[in-house]
């Protein structure tokens, strides 16, 4: 197996301040608005705890109902600033059992944020640019979503239909 040496960095401006670009990272109901990379693709999530150490497990359902799971553990989750985890694609995706590393930080700039998106720890050149062009799309459709002046308002309008996330907790030492 090659080193996990390639990495690749996608950027992107977005209208509107850092706050409301993270609470789109920061529940299921938001995530299922925007997180794929085209528009035909649809997303199951199958679990979502938005904390540190949280699990995730996505599946991207491709037209002709190919799909494509992706898992991992939060990080680091520093509200409106950044969010660090761990991104695993299961088989029978080229690039299963890797374990990469996305870090997405949130800048204000220009009375909007720029969002600056790296996934480290990649295989191969190949994979770098297919993970390019997926963050690339996945940042295409959440500007869409925040053309809408609806985006994101059902999800906070009612915060008790979010799935599959818990409120965050403390370590043992606290508890």
């Amino acid at each position: 197996m090659s080193e996990l040496t390639h990495s690749v960095t996608v950027r992107r401006l977005l209208p509107a301040q850092p706050a409301r670009v993270f609470e789109a990272f920061s529940s299921a109901e938001a995530l299922g608005r925007w997180f794929t990379p085209r528009p035909d693709i649809s997303l199951e999530i199958r679990a979502f705890e938005f904390v540190p150490e949280g699990a995730f497990h996505f599946c991207f359902i491709m037209p002709g109902d190919e799909r494509k799971a992706v898992a991992g553990r939060y990080e680091r989750i520093t509200p409106n600033d950044e969010i660090v985890f761990s991104w695993i694609w299961e088989t029978p995706d080229p690039h299963a059992d890797i374990p990469t590393r996305v870090r997405i930080q949130f800048r204000a700039h220009d009375g909007g944020t720029e969002v600056v998106l790296t996934h480290a720890q990649l295989p191969s050149e190949e994979s770098s640019k297919r993970h390019g062009e997926g963050w690339t799309g996945m940042f295409e459709q959440l500007e869409a979503g925040f053309a809408d002046p609806q985006f994101l308002r059902q999800a906070e309008a009612r915060p008790e239909t979010r799935p599959e996330t818990r409120p965050e907790t403390r370590d043992a030492a606290h508890a």
